[in-house]
């Protein structure tokens, strides 16, 4: 039907008006004649807008079009059909909300390719619009989505399949290279750090030719901020490079060059803070008494020195002094120590001061190196989270058993030395935490600073704990609310994926 018709083009228009302005300033007209419709007083708007969908449906035109190649037969069975229910009710109404969503999203996606099976037809346009926003689903959906999968995302959704192709294949050969080079020059400045850290991952060398071979043509802004790249895949090969930019006339682009040789082992500027630290320390042997480290104040920095990132001296400024140890120590080889004192790693690790910074400033040093010999010595004095993560695994685990009980000691500095853990954590910490969160009152940090890896990192042998804390009874009901909220949640993750791993329980032993 063509609804090309003055009527009908009046009553049409007539019907949006009154969709628009309301039904109580302007009720909708009756249908024309001509439809045979019969009409009928105080006909409701809704059912007017339901008559014109028909019409419109109906009057549509068929149009030619090319015919499309058919999917590829599907090698691999489909889900389970219990597994399948459990994907609907995570995409439709999810029991978790948010992140913990999304990490039950992609354990069901795991379990899935785990199995050997496919992701059922039905459900591959729901996750499809969950895959294009988080990368880990996009990854974890193109190990399980089939012939299907891959057929229907190249038809209906190219994004996701290019996305998809990127997320699984990130090398570049030398044509991309190449045009990258090429491009370059014309990106704005948020593009060309990103293009250059992609670069940077497969061809450090040749990121760095690109970035030298336009440094005099950038402005300062630019010169600091790509100069970060060079993390990826820093060497002494760029060593050279940035001892030119320690020159630079801006003072950011300098510190960026600094910070980065501070932390390249091997590098002339640690050698050269290695030097400046190795008079500063002295060592007092005493008879049948432990030995005593002292660090003294360096004297103001030379020019050198300020080339090398230590600040200017300045008379209006107090605790320079501190500050230039503090970056000396942070910066300086750690083999200083032991050829200044000629005492051996624990030795130092178990004499030197507390008191003034100088653990601290080892400290930052040691975390800054990730020397696990260091680290181990430092166990049973440091607090430092980024020491912690660069512990051996036995010195590790001691340390955060005895540490997460304490409740002097910060969530902040727990979850960080978390990071290094792989998951999921041993008994002993998943048992530590968990009874940490069980006591903590509502305005503890503890409660949020450990995010989706309080729940992705617990260990299955705590959950009986979980249960047994979230049943006992507390003495202040509301000021434990949201610790037995988290239990609670808890649990509940906990359940979901001991289910979403029974649902693929016969088709993974099958495919093992």
């Amino acid at each position: 039907m063509n609804p090309a018709t003055p009527d009908l083009d009046a009553w049409i228009a007539a019907l949006r008006t009154s969709a628009l302005v309301g039904t109580g300033r302007r009720p909708p007209e009756a249908p024309p004649a001509l439809l045979g419709h019969p009409v009928e007083d105080g006909e409701p708007l809704l059912d007017q807008a339901a008559l014109f969908d028909v019409i419109v449906r109906a009057g549509t035109v068929a149009r030619s079009a090319q015919p499309v190649e058919p999917c590829p037969p599907e090698a691999r069975p489909v889900a389970p059909a219990a597994a399948t229910r459990l994907l609907s009710l995570l995409l439709t109404q999810p029991p978790l909300p948010g992140e913990l969503r999304d990490e039950l999203l992609i354990n069901w996606l795991h379990a899935c390719a785990a199995s050997g099976a496919v992701v059922a037809p039905d459900m591959l346009g729901p996750i499809f619009q969950v895959a294009l926003r988080n990368l880990e689903i996009r990854s974890a959906l193109v190990a399980c989505w089939g012939e299907r999968g891959r057929w229907l995302a190249a038809l209906r959704q190219p994004r996701l399949a290019r996305l998809a192709a990127v997320s699984t294949d990130p090398v570049r050969d030398d044509a991309h290279v190449e045009a990258l080079v090429t491009r370059w020059p014309t990106l704005d400045l948020q593009a060309a750090d990103a293009e250059l850290r992609r670069l940077r991952s497969t061809h450090p060398d040749r990121a760095r030719e690109l970035l030298e071979s336009h440094w005099t043509k950038l402005p300062a802004k630019a010169r600091a901020q790509h100069l970060g790249c060079l993390e990826v895949g820093l060497s002494l090969g760029d060593e050279a490079f940035l001892e030119c930019a320690l020159d630079d006339r801006a003072l950011t682009v300098r510190a960026a060059a600094a910070d980065l040789l501070t932390h390249l082992p091997g590098s002339q500027l640690r050698e050269r803070m290695g030097q400046r630290l190795a008079p500063l320390l002295t060592v007092r042997r005493r008879l049948l008494r432990r030995p005593e480290i002292t660090v003294s104040m360096p004297p103001p920095p030379d020019a050198a020195a300020i080339r090398d990132g230590l600040q200017a001296a300045d008379p209006k400024l107090t605790g320079q002094q501190a500050g230039w140890l503090r970056a000396i120590i942070a910066a300086a080889p750690l083999e200083t120590w032991t050829r200044a004192t000629q005492l051996s790693i624990d030795e130092i690790a178990a004499n030197i001061d507390d008191q003034n910074g100088d653990l601290v400033s080892l400290s930052q040093a040691v975390a800054r190196a990730g020397d696990r010999r260091w680290a181990d010595a430092l166990a049973g004095r440091s607090v430092n989270a980024d020491v912690v993560a660069s512990m051996s695994a036995e010195k590790r685990e001691g340390w955060l058993c005895r540490h997460i009980p304490m409740t002097s000691v910060a969530p902040r500095t727990i979850a960080t030395a978390l990071d290094g853990v792989p998951q999921p954590w041993s008994p002993a910490v998943s048992k530590a935490i968990v009874e940490r969160i069980a006591d903590s009152e509502d305005h503890s940090p503890m409660l949020t600073v450990l995010g989706t890896d309080l729940y992705t990192g617990l260990h299955p042998e705590a959950i009986d704990m979980v249960r047994t804390l979230r049943e006992r009874p507390v003495a202040d009901p509301d000021k434990h609310a949201r610790a037995r909220t988290t239990l609670r949640t808890i649990l509940q993750f906990h359940t979901f994926n001991h289910t979403i791993r029974d649902a693929f329980a016969q088709l993974a032993e099958e495919a093992s």
